[in-house]
C-alpha cells in the first residue's frame, strides 16, 4: 500500500522535517520525489536502523530503507539546489 506526501524543500537549506510514516516492527520502505521544478532537490531520511539510534541518510530521487524493530516514524527533509520548490512523493 503507498501514501503521497508533500513537502518543502528551501533554497540551498534542508527544509522542515515532514513526518510521512508510522510503523511498528521491521519493515521495508521504498520513498520516491519528484520536484515541482526545475530546481534540483536532494532528500534526507530519518528513521531507527537499529533499536537505539536514529539514523538520517540523504538520497536523491528514490531510497529503500529497512526499519529497526521499533514504533517509531519516518521523517524525510529537502533541500533545493539553487531555488526552494514543493516536492511530491510517495513511500510503499
Amino acid at each position: 500500500m503507498s501514501k503521497t506526501f508533500t513537502a518543502y524543500a528551501a533554497p540551498m537549506s534542508w527544509g522542515p522535517w515532514t513526518t510521512i510514516q508510522s510503523h511498528g516492527g521491521s519493515i521495508a520502505f521504498k520513498i520516491s520525489y519528484t520536484s515541482i521544478g526545475d530546481t534540483l532537490v536532494t532528500g534526507k531520511v530519518k528513521y531507527y536502523k537499529d533499536n537505539e539510534n536514529m539514523t538520517e541518510e540523504e538520497f536523491k530521487d528514490e531510497i529503500t530503507i529497512r526499519t529497526a524493530d521499533v514504533w517509531a516514524n519516518i521523517g524525510v527533509c529537502f533541500k533545493g539546489i539553487p531555488l526552494g520548490s514543493t516536492v511530491e512523493g510517495v513511500i510503499e
